[in-house]
């Protein structure tokens, strides 16, 4: 099978596994390794609750507004081709287009807690706009934007490395433990690994993003 949206190539995994020495491959493990890299990065996604592939195209969203002035919403790598709009009179229908004067995209500089390469998830309104809320919690702003990171971070790179690795000696593990010589002792399980959960930990997303 071929990976679909992973966060690692077959050949990073195979010089990855080569390091520690102790397992050798051949062309038969190929599948097996494209599908624990591609279910390592959906497990990534899970743990984190964003998704750092990039879409190919922007498309439309509609997102809850919690907050007249600031909306949560799905990782965002650019502004081309960002369009903001708002049920104004709660009808189902987008009726008010916002000019890039009425919001400002979040986080400035693309930093979030002093570590650089972040997308925008947040936008605040300025000027004399606000987003329409609803006790109710329906669906207000529909949001257009190319939805995902532009680059993978190298701890989620690193992560899917480790996670990748213990889906594909899983097999191989029927008390739940894999030895290595270099790395140790490895417990496998339907949770994402510790190393790798440590490594994903400035990237967990523990605010929900109400989209409907």
């Amino acid at each position: 099978m071929a990976i679909t949206n992973g966060y690692a190539t077959q050949a990073q995994l195979k010089s990855y596994v080569d390091q520690g020495g102790t397992i050798t491959l051949t062309s038969g493990d190929d599948t097996e390794l494209d599908a624990a890299i591609t279910s390592a990065s959906r497990q990534i996604d899970a743990h984190c609750n964003r998704r750092f592939y990039l879409d190919g195209a922007v498309s439309a969203r509609v997102f809850v507004a919690e907050s007249p002035s600031l909306l949560k919403v799905d990782d965002f790598s650019t502004t081309t081709g960002l369009i903001v709009k708002t049920d104004t009179t709660g009808n189902g229908t987008f009726d008010r287009t916002w000019t890039s004067a009425d919001y400002q995209c979040e986080p400035l500089n693309g930093i979030s807690e002093g570590l650089e390469g972040w997308p925008f998830w947040r936008l605040r309104a300025i000027d004399d706009e606000m987003f329409p809320v609803d006790p109710a919690g329906w669906g207000s702003v529909q949001v257009t934007a190319k939805w995902g990171w532009a680059a993978v971070p190298d701890a989620v790179f690193q992560a899917c490395l480790v996670q990748s690795l213990a889906n594909f000696k899983r097999k191989d593990a029927p008390f739940g433990v894999i030895s290595f010589d270099e790395y140790g002792s490895v417990r496998t399980g339907p949770d994402i690994e510790k190393a790798a959960q440590s490594l994903l930990a400035p990237y967990r997303r523990g605010d929900i993003v109400r989209a409907v």
